[in-house]
């Protein structure tokens, strides 16, 4: 079947009032007469459509205007400002109440003002609230060095210096070591490979070693020379055939050569010596070291260039010392007969030995002839010493050498 074509010739536009002309939005097209306005007016359309979707983008999630709005904050106003009192409300008691106000209608109260206008609500964070920064340790500065600080849980004495002053009075070329004579009299033994000659007043700051005795840390400091020095200490050997005599303190055994009166004081008596520093001494009767059974002992040394002589001497307790100090060099270690043998002092320069019996709890199987040890022993009855303690005092590897410690 075939219909029949339009009964209206031509084109059918819409009516300009009617919806559909409207919808089709060409009555907002803009003609263009001439090609090369196509570019521009593209362009115009495009940056109107980005500044339109920029303007209406916080209210839409995930749009370029989502990021943190800016909020000014106005200054507070110099005096309050009052508003008025909105209408009063009937009360539970028929007065007009309100909040801020009394209930029966009366004065204002300061805390009923409604909020003014610009400032922010107080219930309200900022919305950019700056946190304070994190707290830190607090660090103190030592020495030129910044580290932080920490309790004080003390320290070792091996890892602290002392500050010490005194005259030299002693070297002990066997130890590597020197004494020192302190201010306050005592003798302090004090290791380092370059000692300080006899007479020398010297400061210097040392450390402690394990065995009690020190080793120099840093340089030394000369206060001048004497040929005199004041120390005390414990006797430890005697001889009243020569005269001579031996103090003793923590590693160091000193050898006095107490003049012509042969009067020595006993041993364990602790007494005080003034002695002068001579140089060339008078060399003393060598008797053979060690003993039968007891090892070889070693090489005699060579006789001192420098000796003490007693100028003057005080007995200054009233009864012998229990205990004493030893340090001396290994002539023989009697493992039968539990003795150990070692120098009267500690260089040897009295030619004579000095024997210390061993108890049971000592084991000196690892002792051999030729060590420097640093000791301790008891005084029993007429001086005879027995062995309380041992240490090694073999230069500063010696002094801090654990395995030699007993007990």
């Amino acid at each position: 079947m075939r219909f029949p074509g339009r009964l209206i010739r031509g084109p059918v536009r819409p009516d300009r009032r009617s919806f559909s002309r409207f919808a089709s939005l060409r009555w907002a097209a803009l003609p263009i007469i001439d090609r090369r306005w196509t570019a521009p007016m593209s362009g115009v359309a495009l940056g109107f459509g980005l500044f339109v979707g920029v303007a209406i983008g916080p209210a839409t999630q995930g749009s370029l205007g989502t990021t943190k709005p800016m909020v000014i904050q106005l200054p507070a106003p110099a005096a309050p400002v009052t508003a008025q009192a909105p209408p009063a409300t009937p009360g539970p008691h028929g007065g007009g109440t309100d909040q801020g106000h009394s209930g029966d209608g009366g004065a204002q109260q300061p805390g009923g003002s409604p909020p003014v206008f610009g400032s922010p609500p107080s219930a309200t964070p900022p919305l950019d609230t700056i946190s304070p920064p994190p707290a830190t340790q607090p660090t103190t500065t030592t020495g030129g060095t910044t580290t932080d600080e920490q309790p004080d849980t003390g320290g070792s004495p091996s890892d602290s210096t002392t500050a010490l002053a005194g005259t030299v009075v002693h070297r002990n070329p066997e130890a590597l070591s020197y004494t020192l004579a302190a201010d306050d009299g005592r003798l302090l033994a004090i290791h380092s490979r370059n000692a300080p000659s006899p007479g020398e007043e010297i400061e210097v700051e040392a450390r402690q070693l394990a065995n009690g005795t020190y080793v120099e840390q840093g340089n030394r400091r000369e206060r001048g020379s004497h040929g005199r020095a004041t120390f005390s200490g414990t006797v430890s050997f005697s001889d009243p055939v020569t005269g001579v005599y031996t103090v003793s303190g923590p590693g160091a055994s000193l050898l006095v050569r107490g003049g012509i009166q042969r009067n020595p004081p006993e041993v364990g008596a602790l007494v005080e010596v003034k002695a002068r520093i001579a140089a060339n001494p008078e060399p003393l009767p060598v008797s053979s070291p060690g003993e039968d059974g007891c090892g070889k002992p070693p090489a005699l040394p060579k006789p001192p260039k420098v000796a003490l002589e007693q100028v003057g001497l005080q007995v200054t307790g009233d009864a012998p010392q229990p205990t004493t100090d030893v340090e001396g060099v290994v002539e023989g270690v009697c493992r039968d007969s539990h003795k150990l043998l070692v120098s009267a002092d500690d260089v040897r320069e009295s030619g004579h030995d000095i024997v210390l019996g061993v108890p049971a709890q000592i084991r000196i199987g690892a002792l051999k002839p030729g060590q420097v040890l640093k000791l301790g022993a008891e005084i029993g009855d007429a001086g005879a010493l027995t062995l309380s303690s041992v240490a090694g005092d073999e230069g500063t590897d010696g002094a801090e050498d654990a395995d030699l410690v007993q007990p």
